[in-house]
């Protein structure tokens, strides 16, 4: 958020694109705020955090409210939800596509709220929302935000050749880490990173 605050100030784009998702993130929504009083347009990417393993977990989807869907609700919120000008939310066939524009410009119902609340809990404890507050403070170096980000690839668009090409293009990967937990106590999520980089390295190396 400080950079594209710096950006917003600096004059020089009209607009940006950045990663953001639901869940708790103020500093990311301060930003949309200020940029929409700046009038710096907004493009959101990276939307659908978590959602593809999500639709994966029947049991999670049984959880949800009588009427609701995770692209469907998602997309409410985004476009009525949130002061975004612009969204992109990845779809992975002809149903999601259908599923997530009939969500868009619709006002986000109580049901619809409920169903973000249940993903927003699901996604904190399973996936990253790759803010990379945590690379700087890996003494190895492992590129954290990098591999947890092939890890959608994999996991959330089933993209899993993208996925491996990737991962194996890193010259330091998953298995440098040496569960330190130094990462753990800069993560907004408390997610347990270091079990997570293993899983990785295990199922994309």
């Amino acid at each position: 958020a400080e950079i594209l605050t710096a950006v917003v100030e600096d004059g020089l784009y009209e607009h940006a694109q950045f990663m953001y998702s639901y869940g708790d993130d103020p500093e990311m929504n301060s930003f949309i705020e200020f940029a929409r009083e700046k009038n710096f347009g907004t493009i959101a990417m990276k939307t659908a955090r978590g959602i593809g393993r999500m639709k994966d977990d029947q049991a999670f989807m049984d959880r949800l409210p009588e009427g609701t869907s995770p692209h469907n609700a998602l997309a409410r919120w985004l476009t009525t939800g949130t002061k975004l000008d612009a969204a992109v939310i990845r779809v992975r066939n002809l149903d999601e596509f259908v599923e997530t524009y009939s969500g868009a410009g619709k006002e986000l119902r109580a049901q619809d709220i409920q169903a973000i609340g249940i993903m927003t809990e699901q996604a904190d404890r399973t996936t990253c929302r790759l803010c990379s507050k945590c690379q700087p403070h890996c003494p190895q170096g492992v590129p954290i935000t990098e591999i947890l980000r092939f890890e959608r690839y994999a996991m959330d668009d089933h993209d899993w050749n993208k996925a491996k090409t990737l991962y194996a293009g890193l010259p330091n990967k998953g298995d440098t880490c040496i569960s330190c937990g130094t990462c753990v106590e800069f993560c907004p999520q408390s997610l347990n990173i270091p079990i997570k980089l293993s899983h990785a390295h295990i199922s994309l190396g």
